[in-house]
């Protein structure tokens, strides 16, 4: 490690290279220029300078005068100073510290301050505060050089000041550790998620953690949360939970839960809480139970983080009342309120005015299960088919038009906020129409495209989904 480096890594504060911090202070004219003159004054009078002499100006008087006062230094030792500074100044034909601001200068601000900590005659041998007290002078000389003529320092004792910099860094110190301790804990959640959900005897979930401990170590992390910001955190997933599936003889469809999982891990903010339970895995039943409440919810005004609060509150009292769907909190009668879980999350203040209702619905729920899973096929259904319709008129209007990356995120945007029947008339020509404004090119061309489309079966207008997405990768790749 070079001078610089070894300096700016002791530093107390870092070294902004891009926009120098200057500190100001307002204060009364008239008294910040009796201490200028006092402070120069005794610089004068003190004692004679036996080297070259040079004028110093006021502010690095001040800094000189700060500076001694900070390691509580006699007048000698203020004039050592002095001569250092003049001697520095005059070898480097600068007039003042003011014209060693900026990056540039770091070199030389280095190489003044290891100059100025030389001239106080401390003896750094063997000393346990002689990184401190070089970074402590190293900070000074930072601010005086960028402050310039707006130089005003506080005098700030440097023992006490190493001190506070000492208890800063254990209290970080013990940060870090419990930052790292709620991670880990956050880790064994989903161990202990995944082991209950896949009934994993001991050995086994002791295996479990070590292939996840293993895939952590490989990648240098000390947590899943840290995948968050990888470039490739989706194949870590997948790799993750392909090994995990492999070791336990697991199914396809365990592996998409255990991926769905581990992401719930990784994007978890501070406090990770495991979606996912034993009833998930009976796939048939937990597909008709999201969909009864997906149809359910539907007919309210419901913030979806709140919907999903109430789907995984309900899974978790089933769970722990031995029932196999979460339709069994409503059957027989029962009473909702006996269900902690669920009763909590229904008695919130985002679903106290619907709790009655929900409760009514979920019971009549239970007696047309057949036709609120046909509806909600339904509605699947035509949402399937109108993305394959959006994905087609994206496609065929770049084939025609040459639409621009911008251009496609503008039509998706738009189809996120729509709709619309494309084999309705009025809502054909409501799309020509908007397409048409939006990228500035004639709605009877759009309406041609779209009458088109809808003349196309299912498995061609199908393949345009995978278009979609090949055209969208191709105009990034351009960019």
């Amino acid at each position: 490690m070079n001078k610089v480096e070894m300096i700016k890594s002791l530093s107390f504060r870092a070294y902004n290279i891009t926009e120098p911090n200057t500190k100001s202070y307002t204060t009364n004219s008239q008294k910040l220029e009796q201490d200028l003159m006092r402070n120069a004054a005794l610089g004068q009078s003190q004692i004679n300078f036996k080297g070259r002499l040079f004028n110093i100006n006021k502010k690095d008087l001040l800094f000189l005068s700060t500076l001694a006062a900070s390691f509580g230094l006699s007048a000698e030792y203020l004039d050592k100073l002095k001569q250092t500074l003049s001697e520095f100044l005059s070898d480097n034909d600068f007039k003042s510290m003011d014209e060693l601001a900026g990056k540039n200068y770091i070199p030389e601000q280095v190489d003044l301050a290891e100059k100025l900590r030389a001239a106080m005659d401390f003896n750094d041998d063997n000393a346990d505060d002689a990184e401190d007290r070089l970074s402590f002078i190293m900070d000074m000389v930072i601010e005086r050089c960028e402050a310039g003529e707006n130089y005003f320092p506080e005098i700030n004792d440097f023992k006490e000041t190493a001190q506070i910099k000492k208890a800063e860094e254990v209290m970080l110190g013990e940060n870090i550790k419990r930052y790292i301790k709620m991670e880990k804990d956050n880790d064994e959640r989903l161990i202990n998620a995944l082991s209950t959900t896949f009934e994993l005897d001991n050995d086994d979930k002791k295996k479990l953690r070590e292939i996840i401990d293993t895939c952590l170590k490989d990648n240098k992390v000390i947590s899943l949360k840290q995948f968050r910001n990888y470039d490739e955190s989706d194949a870590i997933v997948a790799y993750l939970a392909g090994i995990i599936t492999d070791e336990f003889g697991l199914s396809d469809y365990d592996n998409i839960l255990i991926s769905s999982e581990i992401i719930e891990r990784i994007m978890a903010d501070d406090g990770y809480i495991p979606k996912l339970n034993p009833l998930d895995r009976n796939e048939e039943i937990s597909r008709r139970d999201k969909t009864v409440f997906m149809e359910i919810l539907d007919g309210y005004n419901i913030d979806l983080q709140t919907q999903e609060n109430l789907y995984f509150a309900m899974k978790e009292d089933a769970y722990k009342n031995k029932y196999s769907s979460i339709l069994d909190l409503f059957s027989n009668g029962k009473d909702i309120n006996q269900y902690k879980v669920t009763s909590s999350v229904l008695n919130s203040p985002e679903l106290y005015n619907y709790k009655t209702d929900l409760v009514i619905d979920f019971h009549l729920a239970l007696k047309n299960l057949e036709a609120i899973q046909e509806k909600q096929r339904a509605k699947e259904y035509a949402a399937k088919s109108r993305y394959s319709k959006q994905s087609a008129i994206i496609c065929l209007l770049e084939k025609q038009c040459g639409l621009t990356q911008n251009s496609i995120e503008k039509l998706l945007n738009y189809f996120k906020t729509q709709k619309l029947d494309y084999s309705d008339a009025n809502d054909r020509w409501k799309a020509a129409y908007d397409i048409s404004d939006l990228l500035n090119i004639s709605g009877k061309q759009v309406n041609e495209i779209i009458k088109k489309i809808n003349s196309m079966d299912e498995d061609e207008l199908d393949e345009y989904n995978f278009k979609l997405s090949k055209l969208i990768i191709s105009k990034i790749t351009e960019a």
